[in-house]
């Protein structure tokens, strides 16, 4: 059992079979995050990106919602708290000037609210990824506090003063194409984002997760992970959120990377 303070670091080498591409070091970070515990959600974050940054990680992906915490509940739907969650994102900036870092957070555009990971690299921020499904079965209703993001479309939204662009969108690093698939983005079958990423010919998928733990679910888990990686051709990265944020769901922390179908690291 890893205590709340703990991260779990996975790493690969990744080189494409092209003429003079680097290595790329990649990793996630599973933390133990708590609702309104602004400092101590911070704190954790702040601790992975040093232990990444002090083990040569280049890109280091974070859990879905994992500024704030997944179960937040109606506390996404005030106009304070999404704006709290990108004040503390801002906060973050300055820790990644050596380092490429992916973190989730509800973002507020007018009357709506959106689940988000943005992707901060050299001191900046770089854009923000949209959720595009909601998880509406079981324990999850997302629909009362998030709004879809369409397939396709890209704006701009002003952080401290700068144009970033938000939405659909995938990354450039050391030559490599990536992109993202937010949870539940990854169970629609043949309408999933995954689809369109593979279209952009991206070489890896992060799945950054907050999916709650159930008997059997690490084996669904480990053949959707196998599964994508064969079918879009691609690294596929999977980050889950840890430990018992609120008292009604368990998160396992559980981090997986597959390619060509078969599974390297859990």
């Amino acid at each position: 059992m890893l205590a709340k303070s703990s991260t779990f670091l996975f790493k690969i080498n990744y080189s494409k079979e092209l003429p003079k591409m680097a290595a790329l070091k990649i990793a996630g970070a599973t933390v133990n995050q708590t609702p309104l515990d602004w400092t101590g959600n911070l704190n954790r974050i702040i601790q992975a990106i040093d232990q990444a940054k002090s083990e040569g990680v280049e890109i280091l992906c974070f859990p879905e919602l994992s500024i704030t915490g997944y179960g937040a509940e109606d506390l996404f739907l005030s106009y304070w708290f999404p704006q709290k969650a990108v004040s503390q994102l801002e906060k973050l900036v300055p820790y990644c000037n050596e380092i490429t870092v992916a973190v989730g957070l509800p973002f507020r555009i007018d009357g709506l609210v959106y689940n988000t990971m943005a992707v901060i690299e050299k001191g900046e921020i770089q854009g923000i990824v949209a959720k595009q499904f909601m998880a509406i079965d079981g324990v999850h209703y997302e629909f009362r506090w998030f709004t879809p993001w369409p397939a396709n479309q890209v704006i701009e939204v002003e952080i401290a003063g700068k144009k970033v662009p938000f939405g659909d969108l995938t990354f450039h690093h050391k030559g490599v194409h990536y992109g993202f698939e937010i949870c539940e983005d990854a169970w629609r079958g043949k309408v999933r984002p995954g689809y369109r990423l593979c279209d952009r010919k991206v070489d890896l998928i992060f799945n950054p997760s907050a999916s709650h733990f159930a008997m059997g679910k690490t084996m669904e888990r480990k053949e959707l992970i196998e599964k994508s990686s064969s079918l879009f051709n691609c690294y596929y990265c999977y980050v889950n959120l840890l430990g018992n944020e609120a008292g009604r769901m368990i998160f396992d922390g559980e981090i997986l990377l597959a390619k060509n179908g078969e599974l390297l690291a859990r």
